[in-house]
C-alpha cells in the first residue's frame, strides 16, 4: 500500500515505536515476575506443626490451611489412619515425603494441586460388574447420565433414581461420567464393584456467573433481562474481527449493522429503536467505557453480557437508555501453571454476489424493442445491432473489441465493470498469550496482530491491527488485592480516495456490459487514456489513511475489611489518537461511451488531521454479601462514578499541489487559500449508584437499582436525574409443591421489572447559543471574507430523555437443564425526546429551538431455546433465538400530519403522532395501461384514471385511484402529503426488520468438532429503486440479465413485468418508477453465517510432542444466503456500496 510521510511523520513514528518498546518491555517484566512467582511457590511454602494421633484426612486439611495447596484423592486412600509428626519451618516437600510415603501414599504436585494415590493398589486384572448411584451437589439423584468405559463405546445410562449397572468392566479401567450442565468426571475402577459419584455443575449450566453492573451474579438468580455469552462459544475459530458480527444471531434482541470495509466497524442496537435522535448501547470493557471497539482484539475477550431492560441497566443511569454491553477480558487464573497459547487464522475472501448485467446483444435488442433509435452517447441502434451480430460471428475482425462507424465508436466486447472492481483478498490473524498464576497472583500478557486486505483491485484498501494487553493481579495481604491492566491497540486503515465523487457507488450499477474497460484514444490530442470505470479510478487514485491508537491504563484495588464486604477503587486513563491523511491526486480519464475527457479533481486538495481524546474514569464502590440463617440471602452494591472526556480536533487542507507525487501542506502554488478546521469540547459525568438484592431460599427474589446522575451536557438547573428500578422473580421449581417434578423441571422462574433510564446522547453545548462562522456576502481584496452569523435560538430548559421500561419474563430448564430457555415481553416508553417546538413565522429569521417535545413507544418480545445432550460419544448442542419489536411515535409537533416525501423542506416533519417507525408510503399498481384505455387520438378515456402531470401511454404502469377530492377526481396525485390527505398513496410496507432469528449448533465426537451459525430476518420490506430494480431507470441507465424479456413492448404484453422504457426518459419513465407495492422488495433472508470443522490431536500424540492441546480447523463465513432480493443486493446492506464477501479460512490453536 502506498504511504506518503514527511520528516515529522518519521519522527512521530520513531517516538511511537520507542513508546511501544517501553510498554512491551514493562509488560514482559510483569509476566516474568508472575511466572517466577508461580515456579518458586513450592520453595517458599514452609510448614510448622506438631500433631499427635491425627486422622490423615484432618492432617491434609491442616496442610491446606497453612499453604495454598489442595489435595485430591480417591476412595483407595485410607484417610482414617493416624499421623504423629512434628515440623518447624520445613519445606512442604519434606513434610509430604515423611508423612505420605511412610503411609503407603504417593503424590504428584501439579501447580497448586496435589494428587494422591495408593502405592499398593489392590487392582484385579479381570472384568467385573460395577454399579453405583449418581447424585448432584444437592444430593438429588441424576437420571440420564452417560457412563462409559474410557476408550471404548461400552456404556450405559443412569435410571430415574440415578442408579447404573455396567457389566464386563476391566478391573483396572476408568469410568467416564458425562451429563449436560455438569462437569465431566473420570473415576478409576481399581477393582471396586461399587462406585458412587457426586457430579458438580459446569460453568455452562444454570449456575453460570455473569457480569452485571459493578459486579457479578449467578445466572439463576437474575431478575432482569440479561443475555450472556462466552467468547469461545460465539467466536470459536471464525475469521471475523468485528464484535457486532460475532454477536449477530447469538443474542436475542441484538442487531448489528456492519460495514464490510476492512476496519469499518459496527453499529449496535438492542431491542430496536429507542429514540428518533439516534443512539447506541453503552459499551464497557472491565467497567470502563470503551468507544473504539474495532480496535479490540476478540481473542482478549472472555465473556460478554448484554443488559436489556431498565432493572439490569439502571445502575448506569444517564447512559443506559439504549442498553448496556459489558465486556469482560481474559486475566489468567489463580493456581494455574504457566501456559502459552498461540492461534492463527489464514483466510481468503471473495465477493459474495454481484448483479449480472445483460449481454451487449440483449441490451441493444431490448432498446430496439423499446423503439430506441440511438443511445445517449450517439450510437445508432440499428447499426449497433448489425455490428454486434458480426462481432459474434467474427470476433477476430475486431481485435480491439470496438470499431468506428460514421465517426462514432461502437463497443462490442462484453465487459464487467462490477466484477473488475474486485479481486480475492487475504487476511491473517495471529494471537499469542502467556498466562497463569499461583495462589496469590494471576497474570496474562497477550499480543495480537491482524492484517486484512480489502477486496478492491490493487492493494489500496485494507486494515492492520496490533493489540498488546498485560494484566497482573496479586494479594498484598489476605485482605488487600491490587491489579493493573494495560492495553494498547493500534489500527491502520487504508482506502482509495475519491474526491467527493460517487463512481465507486453508482457507476457499476448504471453502466452497460459493453462499457469499455481499458484505454481509448482521445480525438483531440490523439493520446490514450484509461476509461472511466471504477476499477481504473481505483488504480489511479491516491491512498487515504487513518491511523488510530488507543492506550488504556486501568488499576483496581480491592479491600476486604469484614467478612462478606469488599471495597473497590478503580481508576482508568485512556488516550485515543486518530490521524487522517487524504489526497485527491490529479489525473484524467476517458468518459468511455462519450468522447470526452474528465479530470479527477479541479484543485487536488491535500488534507491532514488529528483528533485526540482523553478519557478518565473513577469508580469507588463496595459490595456486601451475607447469608442470614439458612435461607435469607442479602447482597448489595453502593458506589460513586466520575468520568471526564476531553476532545480536540485540528484539520488543515491545502490546494493545487505543485508536485502531484509528493503532496504536502506547504507544497501548494498558493492560488487557493488553505482551509483550517478545529474543534474542542469536553463533558463530565458524576453519579452515585446502588443495587440491593434479597432472595429467600433461592425461591423469592427482589432487586432494587438506582442511580443519581449529574451531566454537563444540560443546563445547570436541569443536569440532575434519578433513575430507579425494581425487579422481582419467583423460582417455582424450588417450591415444595414442585418436588415431584424436580427430576423433570430444574428451573421455572417468573420475572418482572420496571425502571427508568436516561439519555444524554446529545451534543455537548446544545443549550448554549454560539455565533456560527459563515462566508460574507461581499468580496474584499478579491476574497470572500468570513464573518459571524446570527445567534441561533436555543432553549435553556431541556433535559434528559427518559426511558420507562416494563419487562416480564420466564426462565426455564427441563430434564436437568438439557432443555433450557427464556421468554421476555416488554414495553418501553421514551419520554421527552428532543424535537421541534412551536413553529416560528418566516419573519423571525430563525428556526424554533429543540425541546423535550416528542415521545415514542416500543413493544417487543424475545425467545431463546437451547438443547444440550449426548448420544453415545457424540456431545451436541442446538440453540435458537427469535426477536421482534415495533415502535410508534406517540407525541410529535406536526399538527398537519405531513410525512417525509423526498422533500428537503419536509425532513423536519417526517415524524408525526401515531406513526409507526419504518413505514413505507406508496402507490398500489393496477396492471398496465392498455390500448382500450385510450381514444383514437391517443388521449386517455374520461373514465380511466390519469396521473397528475404525466402523459401516459400504452404499457405504462397504472395505479389504483385510492382517494378522490374536488381537485383530483379520477387522478393519481400526492394530495397534501399529509396523513389525512396522502393522495393515492397508502402504507405498503415497513423497512424495520421483524422476526430476527439465529440458529446455532455444535457436535463433538472423539477429537472432531463441528459447529454452525445461521442468522436471518423473517419479515422486512425494502424500497431499493434505481437500475437494479428498473431497466433503463434513466436515459443513462442499463439493463440487467434478469430484466431481459420482461419489459413491456407491443410484442411482449403477456410476459411483461416492467413498464415500457423511453429513449429520453421524462415524466412517463419516472411515473413507472414510483414507490409502489409491485416493486417493493422482500428483504427477509436466511444466511449460513458460519460452518467450522475442527480436529484436536489425541493425548497420545500431544504427550510425545509435549503440548497440552493442538487443534486444526477449517471455517467458512457468509457461505450461503437465501433471499428474494435482486442479485447483488445484500440483505444486511440494502444499498449498492462495499459488498459483503464470502470467506474461507484455516488455522491452528496451540497450547503449551
Amino acid at each position: 500500500m502506498e504511504k506518503k510521510r514527511g520528516c515529522d511523520d518519521q519522527w512521530s513514528s520513531l517516538n511511537q515505536t520507542l513508546l511501544k518498546m517501553k510498554l512491551t518491555t514493562f509488560i514482559l517484566l510483569l509476566s516474568i515476575m508472575g511466572a517466577f512467582a508461580s515456579k518458586s511457590f513450592s520453595q517458599t511454602n514452609r510448614l510448622t506443626m506438631t500433631v499427635q494421633d491425627m486422622r490423615m484426612e484432618d492432617f491434609l486439611k491442616l496442610v491446606e490451611n497453612q499453604s495454598s495447596y489442595r489435595f485430591f484423592y480417591s476412595g483407595e486412600i485410607d484417610v482414617d489412619q493416624k499421623v504423629s509428626v512434628s515440623f518447624s519451618d520445613s519445606p512442604i516437600n519434606q513434610v509430604l515425603d515423611e508423612v505420605l510415603l511412610n503411609a503407603g501414599i504417593t503424590y504428584e504436585i501439579k501447580g497448586r494441586q496435589v494428587i494422591l494415590s495408593s502405592s499398593n493398589p489392590a487392582v484385579q486384572t479381570g472384568k467385573i460388574e460395577v454399579n453405583g448411584t449418581i447424585k448432584d451437589s444437592s444430593g438429588q439423584p441424576l437420571p440420564g447420565v452417560t457412563v462409559l468405559v474410557k476408550g471404548t463405546t461400552q456404556g450405559t445410562i443412569s435410571d430415574f433414581d440415578g442408579n447404573y449397572t455396567l457389566k464386563d468392566v476391566p478391573a483396572d479401567g476408568i469410568l467416564v461420567f458425562s451429563f449436560v450442565g455438569m462437569r465431566t468426571e473420570e473415576m478409576a475402577v481399581l477393582g471396586k464393584s461399587v462406585l458412587n459419584i457426586t457430579m458438580v455443575e459446569d460453568a455452562i449450566g444454570i449456575e453460570e456467573v455473569v457480569a452485571v453492573g459493578y459486579g457479578t451474579q449467578k445466572k439463576v438468580n437474575l431478575t432482569g433481562a440479561v443475555s450472556a455469552v462466552k467468547m469461545e462459544e460465539v467466536l470459536g475459530e471464525r475469521p471475523v474481527t468485528g464484535l457486532g458480527t460475532i454477536l449477530q444471531g447469538a443474542v436475542p434482541g441484538f442487531t448489528s449493522s456492519s460495514s464490510a470495509i476492512p476496519g469499518g466497524g459496527n453499529s449496535f442496537n438492542i431491542r430496536g429503536l429507542e429514540s428518533i435522535n439516534g443512539g447506541a448501547p453503552l459499551v464497557l470493557v472491565d467497567n470502563v467505557v470503551y468507544n473504539d471497539l474495532y480496535l479490540i482484539n476478540p481473542d482478549d475477550i472472555e465473556s460478554i453480557s448484554v443488559l436489556k431492560d431498565a432493572s439490569s441497566a439502571a445502575i448506569y443511569g444517564a447512559r443506559a437508555s439504549f442498553g448496556v454491553i459489558l465486556i469482560t477480558t481474559k486475566k489468567g487464573k489463580r493456581d494455574e501453571n504457566l501456559s502459552i497459547s498461540y492461534n492463527n487464522n489464514f483466510a481468503v475472501s471473495t465477493v459474495n454476489s454481484l448483479p449480472k448485467l445483460a449481454a451487449p446483444s440483449d441490451m441493444i435488442q431490448t432498446l430496439k424493442d423499446g423503439e430506441y433509435s440511438s443511445i445517449w452517447s450517439g450510437q445508432n441502434i440499428d447499426t449497433y445491432t448489425e455490428l454486434l451480430q458480426d462481432y459474434r460471428n467474427n470476433p477476430a475482425a475486431y481485435p480491439l473489441g470496438w470499431t468506428e462507424a460514421n465517426g462514432t465508436k461502437y463497443f462490442l466486447k462484453q465487459t464487467d465493470v462490477m466484477g473488475d472492481m474486485f479481486e480475492p483478498s487475504w487476511k491473517q490473524t495471529h494471537n499469542i498469550s502467556v498466562h497463569g498464576g499461583s495462589a496469590k497472583i494471576n497474570y496474562r500478557i497477550s499480543l495480537g496482530y491482524t492484517d486484512e486486505d480489502g477486496i478492491l483491485v490493487t492493494d489500496k484498501d485494507g486494515f492492520k491491527r496490533t493489540s498488546v494487553s498485560s494484566y497482573v493481579s496479586g494479594d498484598i495481604t489476605s485482605w488487600l488485592t491490587t491489579s493493573l491492566d494495560i492495553k494498547y491497540n493500534t489500527g491502520d486503515k487504508q482506502y482509495p480516495h475519491l474526491d467527493g465523487s460517487s463512481e465507486l457507488r453508482l457507476w457499476p450499477t448504471n453502466r452497460p456490459s459493453y462499457h469499455p474497460d481499458s484505454s481509448l484514444p482521445y480525438g483531440t490530442d490523439g493520446d490514450e487514456y484509461l476509461v472511466m470505470t471504477p476499477a481504473n479510478i481505483i488504480k489511479q487514485v491516491d491512498v487515504s489513511e487513518r491511523v488510530s491508537d488507543n492506550t488504556r491504563i486501568f488499576s483496581r484495588t480491592e479491600i476486604k475489611p469484614l467478612k462478606g464486604l469488599k471495597a473497590i477503587f478503580e481508576y482508568s486513563y485512556q488516550m485515543g489518537l486518530t490521524d487522517n491523511q487524504n489526497y485527491a491526486n490529479y489525473f484524467q480519464v476517458h468518459q468511455g461511451l462519450a468522447e470526452s475527457i474528465k479530470p479527477s479533481t479541479k484543485t487536488n486538495p491535500f488534507s491532514t488531521s488529528r483528533a485526540t481524546t482523553k478519557y478518565t474514569t473513577i469508580n469507588a464502590f463496595a459490595n456486601y454479601e451475607r447469608t442470614f440463617g439458612v435461607s435469607h440471602n442479602l447482597s448489595g452494591v453502593i458506589g460513586y462514578n466520575q468520568e471526564y472526556n476531553d476532545y480536540r480536533y485540528l484539520k488543515s487542507t491545502a490546494y493545487n499541489m505543485i508536485n502531484n507525487e509528493l503532496p504536502s501542506l506547504s507544497g501548494t502554488n498558493g492560488l487557493t487559500p488553505p482551509d483550517t478546521e478545529d474543534d474542542y469540547s469536553e463533558y463530565a459525568l458524576r453519579g452515585s449508584f446502588f443495587r440491593l438484592n434479597y432472595n429467600y431460599d433461592q425461591k423469592y427474589f427482589i432487586e432494587f437499582n438506582g442511580r443519581y446522575d449529574l451531566s454537563s451536557k444540560f443546563p445547570t438547573d436541569y443536569r440532575a436525574g434519578f433513575f430507579p428500578s425494581v425487579s422481582a422473580a419467583w423460582n417455582l421449581a424450588k417450591e415444595s409443591f414442585m418436588e415431584s417434578t424436580n427430576r423433570t423441571i430444574s428451573l421455572l422462574k417468573l420475572r418482572a421489572s420496571y425502571g427508568t433510564l436516561g439519555n444524554q446522547n446529545i451534543e455537548n453545548y446544545g443549550f448554549m447559543p454560539t455565533f456560527p462562522i459563515v462566508d460574507g456576502n461581499w468580496i474584499y481584496n478579491g476574497l470572500v471574507p468570513q464573518t459571524m452569523g446570527g445567534l441561533p435560538m436555543v432553549r435553556a430548559n431541556y433535559t434528559w430523555e427518559e426511558v420507562n421500561t416494563v419487562n416480564g419474563g420466564i426462565d426455564f430448564g427441563f430434564l436437568n437443564s438439557k432443555l433450557s430457555g427464556s421468554f421476555d415481553i416488554y414495553r418501553r416508553n421514551t419520554i421527552g425526546m428532543l424535537g421541534p417546538a412551536e413553529e416560528f413565522p418566516a419573519v423571525a429569521g430563525a428556526t424554533a429551538p429543540k425541546q423535550n417535545a416528542a415521545d415514542l413507544k416500543a413493544n417487543g418480545w424475545e425467545f431463546s431455546l437451547n438443547w444440550k445432550d449426548n448420544i453415545g460419544e457424540v456431545k451436541y448442542t442446538l440453540g435458537f433465538n427469535l426477536y421482534d419489536s415495533r415502535s410508534y411515535i406517540t407525541r410529535y409537533k406536526n399538527d398537519t400530519g405531513l410525512f417525509y416525501d423526498r422533500n428537503e423542506a419536509q425532513k423536519a416533519k417526517r415524524y408525526r403522532t401515531g406513526m409507526e417507525i419504518g413505514e413505507i408510503w406508496g402507490y398500489v399498481t393496477d396492471g398496465f395501461y392498455t390500448a382500450s384505455d385510450f381514444d383514437a387520438n391517443g388521449a386517455l378515456n374520461s373514465d380511466v384514471v390519469s396521473i397528475n402531470g404525466v402523459t401516459s401511454h400504452e404499457g405504462d404502469i397504472k395505479y389504483k385511484n385510492l382517494m378522490d377530492d374536488e381537485a383530483s377526481e379520477n387522478r393519481i396525485d400526492t394530495g397534501d402529503n399529509t396523513v389525512d390527505n396522502p393522495g393515492d398513496r397508502k402504507i405498503i410496507g415497513n423497512s424495520r426488520p421483524r422476526y430476527q432469528y439465529g440458529v446455532n449448533g455444535s457436535a463433538d465426537w472423539k477429537n472432531f468438532g463441528l459447529s454452525f451459525i445461521l442468522q436471518g430476518v423473517g419479515k422486512r420490506d425494502a424500497w431499493i429503486g434505481g437500475n437494479i430494480i428498473f431497466p433503463m431507470a434513466s436515459q443513462y441507465g442499463t439493463v440487467y440479465a434478469d430484466q431481459v424479456g420482461k419489459i413491456w413492448t407491443p410484442e411482449n404484453k403477456d410476459n411483461a413485468y416492467y413498464g415500457r422504457i423511453y429513449e429520453n426518459g421524462g415524466s412517463s419513465q419516472g411515473a413507472n418508477q414510483r414507490v409502489s407495492d409491485k416493486f417493493l422488495s422482500n428483504a427477509a433472508y436466511l444466511r449460513v453465517k458460519n460452518i467450522t470443522l475442527s480436529y484436536s490431536l489425541p493425548k497420545s500424540i500431544l504427550n510425545r510432542i509435549r503440548l497440552n492441546n493442538v487443534k486444526v480447523f477449517f471455517s467458512g463465513e457468509n457461505l450461503f444466503t437465501f433471499d428474494h432480493l435482486p442479485q447483488g443486493i445484500d440483505p444486511e446492506n440494502l444499498t449498492w456500496t462495499y459488498p459483503q464477501y464470502r470467506t474461507f479460512s484455516f488455522g491452528v490453536n496451540l497450547n503449551l
